[in-house]
């Protein structure tokens, strides 16, 4: 991978040097990463180097001179295009390798569908300041907008559909995206309390969900359980931490052998009525 770093660099390099200048080094530079991380990926079989390659590919159309909203255009379908290539992948491998990789890819290209036409993600100053609205055609504004409520609702009927774990989480970040940037492409006030709204929200829909599949048959219901199936990884961390925050702990300064005779001697002193030492 780091000679995948450095070939893009190098081949960006190079085209700077040829008296190009703004975005032609760029452009070079994506489109070799891409090459060189797909051929990584097809050779040594890193996912990591998969992802690049989706991200590069995708990136490559907002250097080729295009306006904003084309260039959008463009790296949305690169990344649908991927999406169902990895899902028809997937389909012929299911469970057995390297399905386990489209499965994946396929919910990283989803996800990045999303992130493209969200404008307020993929823009700084809407990002961080929700100021003013991204100068964009008002048709294709209007598009992203309805494209971000779609795009969670599809996914994730979809991801529950066919069971899709990593799916499922894209699309669950998705929908809260969504939920935190209809102010802003509405062009609404937004408030200090939005955020607790939000949080009440997602709190009342998680209980909701879980007391709808605990009070299925058998506490599942479609195949969808509440109750923890395998050992989970926070579990085993908090195991960790208890044994280590146990270890850590000062020394008594009685054994637990000498605090149990101390109680039985104080017990048989009240009963025969004889007064604690401390008091004598």
């Amino acid at each position: 991978m780091s000679s995948v770093a450095l070939l893009a660099g190098g081949t960006g390099l190079l085209t700077s040097a040829a008296s190009h200048y703004g975005d032609p080094p760029m452009l070079v530079a994506l489109l070799t990463a891409a090459i060189a991380s797909a051929v990584v990926y097809l050779r040594f079989g890193y996912l990591y180097a998969a992802l690049a390659a989706v991200a590069c590919a995708a990136s490559v159309a907002f250097f080729v001179g295009l306006p904003d909203a084309g260039a959008r255009i463009i790296s949305t379908c690169v990344l649908l295009a991927v999406f169902v290539m990895m899902r028809t992948q997937r389909r012929r491998y299911e469970e057995d390798f390297p399905g386990d990789d489209y499965r994946m890819l396929e919910s990283v290209a989803w996800l990045g569908t999303y992130a493209v036409l969200n404008l307020y993600l993929s823009l700084p100053s809407a990002i961080w300041f929700y100021r003013s609205r991204p100068d964009l055609p008002s048709v294709f504004y209007w598009a992203t907008y309805a494209a971000i409520w779609l795009l969670p609702a599809v996914g994730l009927a979809l991801a529950l559909r066919d069971k899709h774990r990593s799916m499922l989480w894209a699309n669950i970040v998705m929908a809260v995206a969504t939920l935190a940037t209809n102010k802003p492409y509405l062009g609404w006030e937004r408030h200090t309390w939005d955020p607790i709204l939000l949080g009440v929200l997602l709190a009342g829909t998680a209980i909701a969900v879980r007391r709808w599949l605990s009070r299925g048959s058998g506490g599942q219901r479609g195949g969808f359980t509440a109750k923890s199936l395998v050992a989970s990884v926070d579990r085993q961390a908090l195991g960790v931490l208890s044994t280590l925050a146990g270890a850590t702990q000062p020394l008594a300064a009685r054994t637990p052998a000498e605090t149990t005779s101390n109680r039985v001697a104080a017990a048989a002193r009240a009963v025969a009525g004889v007064a604690p030492s401390s008091e004598l």
